[in-house]
């Protein structure tokens, strides 16, 4: 089965960060954790940029302030997906006791 191709943009990893440690006129959306190890941990984040679009990028980012790394280290650009917001709707069973 052929998936259609994601649209996708580079940004300068420079402004990626700015735009990630809320630097600029732009804000991200989501900043969510998607895993952890004991150095760094692994998130997602989106932002609506100035051309009114959402974008989405995983990264890592160290735990404490000694880690020699840095976010999108050694990139000049960074390669983001444009991503679109859809609501879901999750339902869960749930039981409860009965009471007389």
């Amino acid at each position: 089965m052929n998936e259609m191709p994601v649209r996708t943009k580079k940004f300068d990893a420079d402004l990626l960060r700015d735009i990630i440690y809320g630097d600029t006129e732009w804000s991200v959306l989501v900043d969510e954790l998607l895993g952890s190890s004991r150095w760094d941990e692994q998130r997602r984040a989106v932002f609506k940029y100035s051309d009114g679009k959402l974008y989405q990028v995983d990264y890592s980012h160290g735990l404490t302030e000694m880690q020699d790394t840095q976010m999108f280290d050694g990139l000049d650009e960074v390669k983001y997906t444009e991503v679109r917001h859809m609501k879901k709707t999750v339902i869960v069973d749930h039981y409860s006791s009965v009471c007389d």
